[in-house]
């Protein structure tokens, strides 16, 4: 179950060759993830903003640690997003039993506009929370403007002599 509902937010995350599209990706990746944590772990809260002060473990908290945006050639960026899961549940064998379902499904998660493939999962106990990294990269293709089509041609005819 969602606690913190997510804003219907169109198009998200692009596939290469896909042109930007002026939403936030980000919380398009984020619908992906919580989407695939609950069809694996049912009926576990999964929160994406803040958890209540009275939350009752297990639950699960999706954060957006970081951002980072190469710029490549043509037009072209490549966007980073890393996430951390942090994993609150009763005792360590409970965590880490949910640990190996996770880690299937952080692998490939299905995106607003199609599968994205998650690098860099790794996970740490910290204090008796269970945090879950995974980083998805995002190809975009920034949106130029097409220059005007000419309408119409002028052509003038020259008959050269030869002399």
């Amino acid at each position: 179950m969602l606690n913190n509902s997510l804003p219907d937010l169109g198009q998200g995350a692009v596939a290469e060759g896909k042109e930007m599209k002026q939403s936030l990706i980000g919380q398009g990746i984020i619908s992906g993830i919580v989407a695939s944590l609950q069809a694996k772990l049912v009926g576990v809260p999964i929160y994406t903003e803040k958890v209540e002060q009275d939350a009752v473990k297990p639950y699960l908290m999706v954060k957006l640690q970081s951002v980072s945006h190469d710029q490549r050639m043509n037009g072209r960026f490549a966007r980073g997003y890393t996430f951390d899961i942090e994993l609150h549940s009763d005792t360590y064998a409970q965590a880490y039993e949910w640990l190996e379902q996770m880690l299937e499904v952080l692998v490939e998660i299905e995106a607003e506009d199609g599968p994205l493939r998650g690098t860099d999962v790794k996970a740490e106990m910290k204090e008796g929370v269970l945090h879950v990294g995974v980083s998805y990269v995002v190809q975009l293709m920034k949106q130029t403007a097409k220059p005007p089509i000419m309408q119409q041609l002028e052509q003038r005819e020259l008959i050269a002599q030869g002399g």
